[in-house]
């Protein structure tokens, strides 16, 4: 960490150096956010047409089921969670 951040992570900090590890985060979850977009738009335009052109339904979901399998129920619940809170209301009741 650059001097500027060791300070509020591990001592004494002033307010500059607090606003300077806020921006630094406010940034830095930007920049995450903006790519995290970027990747799933391709995913849903690109990646997804093409898995559905040429796997079967059970195919598909065999390997969403391979693939979720993998993960901790833990994380499992928060993408869950994270997914449902994504979706509109109407379909939030399906």
């Amino acid at each position: 960490a650059s001097p500027g951040l060791a300070a509020p992570l591990g001592g004494v900090a002033n307010g500059t150096q607090l606003r300077h590890l806020a921006q630094t985060l406010r940034e830095g979850t930007s920049n995450i956010m903006h790519h995290l977009m970027t990747h799933l738009n391709k995913e849903e335009t690109h990646c997804m047409p093409l898995v559905a052109q040429y796997l079967t339904k059970t195919e598909i979901n065999d390997l969403v089921g391979k693939i979720m399998g993998k993960r901790s129920s833990e994380l499992m619940s928060q993408i869950l969670t994270m997914a449902v809170q994504n979706l509109n209301e109407a379909d939030r009741d399906d």
